[in-house]
């Protein structure tokens, strides 16, 4: 994970299926268009990557954003062309391809495009209480299957944000392009609503006093997404 070729083949071995005619896709996809050594080295370490506790994703991600930096531009793009083809094998887009999109597109992309910051159009949250709904929203039913407890965790994420008068929205993680374009217009707000609406989703987050692995995912494409520090909540932490 700590080399730029290694990098590449950890990346495609997370995003394969298991079997079938998608990771068949998938496999053709790079070896077509990846490195060689890249492609072999993926099907070295395929059969390591897949038993892995998926607590350990967002670190392996975070173990990989040096390596990847040090890419050549031809080599960046031809990777970044990968993981989207890869992620589009299925037709589909899951948290966890969200997520690692959402991070190489803030800490790697940047060395090899130009990208302007976003210009500052949101100066109060009564613009974007919309988007805030939306947002605790999701993260409420990704963390609750339950409606009543999902209630609660919306409501309890509202609480920095009491002033937008904000209502739950029947959404699930599978919406995530009506998430996307909610951070899209999150990222143009003030850094000093950006870290309230962070504080709120947090909130959200730990309103049952436990983090699971897909609230913590999401809320690290969140906080990468507005361009701030993710706060200190691990997958499987406990709070008392």
């Amino acid at each position: 994970a700590r080399e730029p070729f290694g990098a590449r083949a950890v990346v495609y071995a997370m995003l394969l299926h298991e079997s079938g005619p998608h990771q068949k896709t998938q496999l053709k996809r790079l070896r077509h268009h990846a490195d060689t050594l890249v492609y072999n080295t993926t099907l070295q370490i395929k059969p390591l990557i897949k038993p892995l506790d998926p607590s350990v994703r967002l670190p392996l991600i975070d173990m990989v954003v040096p390596a990847l930096r040090e890419l050549s531009t031809t080599q960046y793009r031809a990777f970044e062309e990968n993981i989207r083809a890869l992620i589009a094998a299925d037709d589909g887009l899951d948290l966890f391809e969200w997520v690692l999109q959402r991070v190489v597109m803030h800490h790697v992309r940047p060395g090899f495009h130009r990208i302007d910051p976003p210009k500052t159009r949101h100066r109060s949250l009564k613009s974007l209480a919309n988007q805030c709904a939306l947002l605790l929203s999701g993260l409420a039913f990704i963390g609750n299957d339950d409606r009543s407890c999902a209630n609660h965790a919306f409501t309890q994420g509202t609480g920095p944000l009491s002033k937008a008068g904000l209502a739950i929205r029947p959404i699930r993680v599978k919406s995530l392009a009506v998430i996307d374009g909610a951070l899209d217009d999150l990222s143009e707000a003030t850094p000093r609503l950006k870290r309230i609406v962070l504080e709120a989703c947090a909130a959200c987050i730990v309103a049952d006093k436990n983090v699971t692995t897909r609230e913590a995912e999401m809320l690290r494409g969140i906080s990468d997404s507005l361009g701030c520090p993710m706060p200190p909540l691990l997958p499987g932490q406990s709070l008392t």
